[in-house]
């Protein structure tokens, strides 16, 4: 799976079915050459969009451990909010 395709993919709390945001970035493990955490952006309001530096979005960060599924349109997490 490509990058570009893992940013589209809504992420979604199983624990209570809210969406948590999108996938804004990921992070590596040089060594074994895969990914240990994901970091998650809300979707956010249009003024958040617009003005990144003056209504910054925050960050999410999720280990590999809080992924139970990754699906062609969402990926499920259980995390506790």
């Amino acid at each position: 799976m490509r990058f570009s395709q893992l940013c589209r993919k809504q992420v979604v709390n199983v624990k209570d079915g809210s969406i948590v945001g999108k996938v804004k970035d990921v992070e590596f493990q040089e060594d074994k050459l895969c990914v240990v955490v994901f970091y998650i952006t809300d979707c956010g309001r249009l003024v958040n969009r617009f003005f990144p530096w003056l209504f910054p979005l925050e960050e999410l960060e999720l280990s590999l451990e809080d992924i139970v599924s990754i699906g062609e349109d969402v990926i499920l997490v259980k995390i506790t909010c």
